[in-house]
């Protein structure tokens, strides 16, 4: 019996292969995302954090607290927007991820439906000789049944 032999084997793997490639790329970007979302929240606990403790109202002291505010709330900032973008990145990863999936599959399914109908008409075939060798016995012991009579 010959095997299978799917024509489109080749455009299949390397279908698989855009595929693996673009979750590699969607989970770096979701690990991007995350570095940025822990890094806001350490940006915001720090800001927090940042208030006189002291009753002594030191002006180099307050100075300095309100040069690290200032610094921290501009931090903040821009890792928003460092944390949106990543976002968006992310998303289009995944819709990326989500087209390339949907091609593989269909190569999976279109394989899975070639390789049922080869193996009917196999069966097919199969069951053709068997009946005609099923009619040969038949006519043989027909022949051989005549020639006795």
């Amino acid at each position: 019996m010959k095997r299978f032999k799917f024509r489109l084997e080749r455009v299949l793997q390397f279908r698989k292969r855009v595929r693996e490639g673009k979750l590699k790329v969607l989970l770096e970007k979701n690990q991007e995302v995350s570095n940025l979302e822990q890094r806001l929240s350490d940006l915001v606990r720090a800001q927090l954090s940042n208030t006189v403790e002291n009753t002594n109202f030191d002006s180099r002291l307050l100075e300095i607290q309100n040069l690290y505010g200032q610094r921290l709330r501009a931090e903040i900032f821009s890792t928003n927007e460092s944390l949106e973008n990543a976002q968006n990145e992310a998303k289009l990863a995944l819709n990326e991820y989500m087209e390339a999936s949907k091609e593989e599959k269909v190569l999976v399914s279109l394989r899975n439906k070639r390789e049922q109908e080869y193996l009917e008409i196999i069966e097919k075939h199969e069951q053709a000789v068997l009946d005609e060798i099923s009619i040969q016995k038949g006519n043989q012991m027909l022949n051989s049944e005549e020639v006795r009579s």
